[in-house]
């Protein structure tokens, strides 16, 4: 199959969460299936420090954004150590920025209009590139509007019709949730805004467009395919999605056996698998514990964070527990991460107050 996999964030390019290192796995993981993938992402300023091949494909196309048109540009790399190819659309106005979505603890205020940018430039660049689709796979809110536009804009244009769209979901409590007034920007038509469509309690929600428009509807496991149907984790569109379940699956989310194997492992300073590991571990810890400016003991088990700093990962009970954990067991804590400003500024504190058993690396 011919696959087009359109995402906001992909490593090594940019990350904000978990859906950068799937959706830099999965179309590698779909090639070396034998099917014929081609990746798509906004060209944020931070792609081009990262000292990759980034070539300018000389393509340039006009994208219609309510009344006006906005020109989108088109840079060509790949996903390291594979041969997907992967897009940049670049617009300096939306994406030249020093951040993904937000700055000083705030979102950009125009963070619909680039993400309804993105989405439409992704539509035009199919055939202004002339880009064989099978199936067209978009991720979270910043791309649902893609099976909207497939349905209800592009079905009936001659390179669209063969396309079906399949949209996953990586966190459901990010829904790009916007006022009303943003949706002629999208150049739907307000018979759309509708309980059945792009309405989701007075606002223009993308994340609802992706879930109903998509002619499948995937998440990253099956446990949570049913845990979002509930009150307790569906965010409000838990009714949604249980009209949506015979369209909803949950895949569960893989690993990269050869990235993340310890024994081949070149970052760190000691390899290691099953038979060796307490011997050759340990060497790991005291290099993260010396890096990090934690006191280098061995008895004291050091626990890793490694998240999105938001309260939905629970980061405020964790910051809780801190203080008595490292006085009554002898642990350790370090965070690395970016969110909230008061958990960042919560988890700063800890560290200041106890450098020897917590860092923050932000």
């Amino acid at each position: 199959m011919n696959i087009l996999f359109a995402t906001s964030e992909l490593i090594p390019f940019a990350r904000t969460g978990g859906l950068a290192d799937v959706s830099a796995a999965l179309p590698v993981a779909l090639e070396r299936l034998g099917h014929q993938i081609t990746a798509v992402m906004p060209a944020y300023k931070s792609i081009f420090d990262k000292g990759y091949e980034i070539k300018d494909t000389g393509i340039r196309f006009p994208v219609p954004i309510g009344s006006k048109i906005v020109q989108a540009k088109i840079w060509k790399g790949s996903i390291p150590e594979s041969d997907v190819p992967i897009y940049f659309i670049q617009q300096e106005h939306y994406f030249n920025r020093n951040d993904l979505y937000s700055e000083n603890g705030g979102d950009y205020a125009d963070n619909c209009e680039r993400f309804i940018f993105f989405s439409r430039a992704v539509m035009e660049m199919i055939s202004v590139m002339n880009i064989r689709v099978d199936i067209l796979h978009s991720n979270d809110w910043q791309t649902g509007l893609l099976p909207a536009y497939q349905s209800i804009l592009y079905r009936t244009k001659s390179v669209y019709e063969r396309i079906a769209t399949i949209h996953t979901i990586h966190n459901l409590a990010y829904q790009g949730n916007f006022w009303h007034w943003d949706l002629p920007l999208t150049g739907i038509g307000w018979e759309h805004f509708s309980f059945d469509g792009l309405e989701f309690y007075g606002k223009f929600s993308m994340m609802k467009a992706g879930i109903m428009y998509a002619d499948g509807v995937s998440v990253v496991s099956p446990q949570y395919a049913m845990e979002i149907q509930t009150p307790a984790f569906g965010y409000g569109m838990e009714s949604i999605l249980q009209y949506r379940s015979p369209m909803l699956r949950g895949i569960l989310n893989g690993v990269c056996m050869q990235r993340w194997n310890p024994d081949t492992d070149p970052y760190i300073v000691a390899k290691y698998n099953a038979e060796n590991v307490l011997e050759k571990k340990p060497a790991c810890k005291y290099d993260l514990q010396t890096t990090l400016g934690l006191a280098p003991r061995n008895e004291s088990p050091l626990f890793g964070v490694v998240s999105r700093l938001a309260y939905q990962k629970g980061i405020d009970l964790i910051a809780d527990v801190v203080p008595l954990w490292v006085e009554k067991h002898g642990v350790q804590f370090c965070f690395l991460g970016r969110g909230d400003r008061h958990l960042e500024s919560r988890l700063a504190g800890l560290a200041g107050r106890d450098p020897d058993n917590v860092a923050v690396r932000f």
